[in-house]
């Protein structure tokens, strides 16, 4: 509306779809019952799958406070092929390495225990022995056999200690060149009369270019020291 050039006002006209409004206010009905419907499935997901996670956690949390306690045979059952499945099928390959290591030591201790006890027993005896009436002869016979027994004893004691040593990972070892013709003739030297007395024949080759071996002569020499004193205990008279 004009007046003198200048606008006064306006009429606008305005039609109302009444259907379409009546579309679009369903349309935003329905949109917000299927997002509350969402967010409560959502939601409802979310609990049941942190449930299921937190269940998983507590079985591991249990399975470790089990093996903790001494237990090395408790294994996890493994489900599915997450994270979480890997950290079971990880703590399973544990308790094994475990239980295996429980099974030595045990096997090491029982095996130690009758070692020592033998010459601890033949030493308390041949004291008791010395402390009653005997000859000279008698003296000298008890007082050789306390000296092989004491150092045996000694040996077994020593050999504990490196085999603990072993275990923990603490063993200091040489790795030289090593001429291994040596250290095996040592060892025949040092059980020479007690094959002869088992009546048990060595036969030895070695070239005539010494074998030489990255090694500690040392714990080398340990090792066959074990090997010939197995021998001289177990194998059968007349064998070689």
């Amino acid at each position: 509306i004009y007046r003198d050039g200048a606008v006064l006002g306006a009429v606008y006209l305005c039609e109302r779809d009444t259907e379409q409004a009546e579309i679009l206010l369903a349309f935003r009905d329905r949109l917000a019952t299927v997002s509350i419907v969402a967010l409560m499935a959502a939601l409802g997901l979310t609990i049941v799958f942190t449930r299921r996670l937190t269940g998983r956690i507590t079985r591991l949390s249990q399975a470790v406070r089990t093996v903790r306690e001494g237990d090395y045979a408790h294994r996890v059952t493994v489900e599915g092929n997450d994270e979480l499945s890997e950290l079971y099928a990880d703590f399973n390959s544990m308790t094994e390495t475990l239980q295996k290591t429980e099974e030595q030591r045990r096997r090491f201790v029982s095996d130690a225990s009758h070692e020592l006890k033998t010459p601890l027993t033949s030493i308390v005896n041949y004291v008791d022995l010395l402390q009653k009436p005997h000859t000279p002869e008698q003296e000298a016979e008890y007082l050789e056999v306390l000296d092989r027994q004491s150092k045996r004893l000694k040996k077994l004691t020593e050999d504990l200690v490196e085999a603990s040593k072993a275990s923990t990972g603490n063993m200091n070892v040489n790795i030289v060149r090593t001429n291994t013709r040596e250290i095996i003739e040592q060892s025949l030297a040092e059980y020479g009369r007690r094959m002869e007395q088992g009546n048990l024949s060595v036969i030895v080759k070695i070239p005539e270019e010494p074998p030489q071996a990255m090694a500690d002569g040392r714990l080398l020499w340990r090792v066959l020291d074990n090997l010939f004193n197995n021998v001289v205990k177990y194998a059968l008279p007349g064998t070689r």
